[in-house]
């Protein structure tokens, strides 16, 4: 703290605690813009309601793209890129994932690490019985 502050001392006695958070006697005013707060801040996260591949971005993309997704329950996932043909290229997830949303990168290399061709692709995201498909296309 800088006590040479026009800040130290500078707040109004109105309605000022006798006490700090600690339990110690206030001996001078309080610090001007200080705010104490006794009671424990919660954050509330929210779980996904449904099951979504959601677009990828940039779309169409040239270096990599974020793939995002959301899962309203923790479960086995699996999330690959399949060419226009429908040949598997690449595999970016699988496994257990949380409930919850998921960003995941691809850099247009298949799983041998070799770039691929320009063109249009597809994501595909697979969970238990559910299954959801996106286009996205890659100029290199």
């Amino acid at each position: 703290m800088t006590y040479s502050s026009p800040c130290v001392n500078a707040g109004t006695p109105d309605g000022a605690p006798l006490f700090d958070l600690d339990g110690n006697p206030r001996d001078a005013l309080p610090d001007m813009g200080a705010y104490e707060y006794v009671s424990p801040v919660a954050v509330e996260e929210s779980s996904p309601k449904e099951f979504r591949l959601l677009r990828n971005y940039p779309n169409p993309f040239n270096a990599s793209t974020t793939i995002t997704y959301e899962i309203p329950e923790p479960g086995s996932v699996t999330l690959s890129i399949y060419n226009i043909e429908g040949q598997k290229v690449r595999n970016l997830v699988s496994g257990y994932r949380d409930a919850g949303t998921h960003s995941v990168n691809w850099n247009g290399l298949n799983d041998d690490g070799l770039a691929v061709s320009s063109g249009l692709y597809f994501i595909r995201i697979e969970m238990g019985r559910r299954v959801d498909t996106e286009k996205m296309v890659l100029l290199r």
